[in-house]
């Protein structure tokens, strides 16, 4: 055994402003990491009582096939605090976030990986989805 390994890809920090997202119509600040990995874009997306490092020691594998996202929701990590957390805000900010084709306009899949909180979000997300692409046909 040659006791070489393969590099880890290593995650970026970054902000966004997403606009209209507080209930004074202000904007909301969301921090996510990038491990800018190849292939179809997956959004990790945290529990409840975490943030978006829960993901640090899997993402690098991860973005060994897929582009890695993972995403600190409002109240959590380093995004902004702003007192309000219900389901359908939290759901708001990741459709705002991710949905404007900035991370999957060159893929068709999507991929999403989820703790406990995430999948209550993926749920009424995927809802949404379906109801919106029945609206527009």
């Amino acid at each position: 055994m040659s006791g070489a390994t393969t590099p880890r890809p290593s995650a970026e920090d970054h902000f966004i402003s997403l606009p209209n997202r507080l209930s004074d119509g202000g904007s909301l600040r969301l921090h996510y990491r990038d491990w800018r990995g190849e292939g179809p874009p997956l959004l990790l997306l945290h529990g409840l009582a975490s943030g978006c490092r829960i993901w640090d020691m899997a993402a690098p594998h991860l973005a060994r096939s897929f582009r890695v996202i993972a995403l600190d929701s409002r109240g959590h990590g380093l995004s902004d605090k702003p007192g309000s957390y219900s389901f359908a805000e939290v759901v708001g900010d990741v459709v705002a976030f991710f949905f404007p084709e900035r991370w999957y306009q060159r893929h068709e899949r999507l991929v999403w990986t989820i703790l406990l909180m995430g999948l209550v979000v993926l749920f009424v997300i995927a809802v949404w989805r379906i109801g919106f692409t029945a609206m527009s046909r």
